[in-house]
């Protein structure tokens, strides 16, 4: 009889053993798998990121030249402020053709420097010039923050 209940006291054991086998086994198949879906989705958050980055870095651009032109409008606006008692940047006739000229560069726009060249200039040449510069400006601006 003793070894009849060692036998079965071992069945038992063999039994229990493999239910406790199966279910670790299932159970580290479930994590395995939530491993692998937490990892995709972090691979596509990390995509997400990246793509949110590099339109970031194109509107920080884009914010960047839209204010390059509109200082560009700001100074060229600026004597006509002097003229009519507005504040003012308190800028020479020299610093403020200087600082004029430089933002038109700032710019990178060719056609925009060519008309602050005419700017400078003067004249009847410089006023068609002045209005050529506005419409470009206001232009360009309404075309980089569409």
């Amino acid at each position: 009889m003793n070894k009849n209940i060692i036998v079965w006291v071992l069945a038992v054991l063999l039994v229990l053993s493999l239910v406790f086998g199966v279910y670790f086994f299932q159970k580290s198949n479930k994590a395995e798998k939530l491993l692998q879906d937490k990892t995709k989705e972090l691979g596509l958050a990390q995509n997400k990121v990246n793509v949110l980055g590099a339109e970031k870095e194109a509107l920080q651009k884009n914010v960047e030249k839209g204010a390059a032109y509109l200082n560009s409008l700001d100074l060229l606006l600026e004597p006509m402020r002097k003229d009519m008692g507005l504040a003012t940047k308190n800028l020479t006739d020299f610093e403020w053709m200087t600082e004029f000229l430089n933002s038109a560069k700032a710019t990178g726009d060719k056609e925009l420097e060519n008309l602050a060249k005419d700017i400078q200039k003067g004249g009847a040449a410089g006023n068609q010039a002045t209005l050529r510069f506005i419409d470009k400006v206001l232009k360009s601006t309404t075309d980089i923050f569409k």
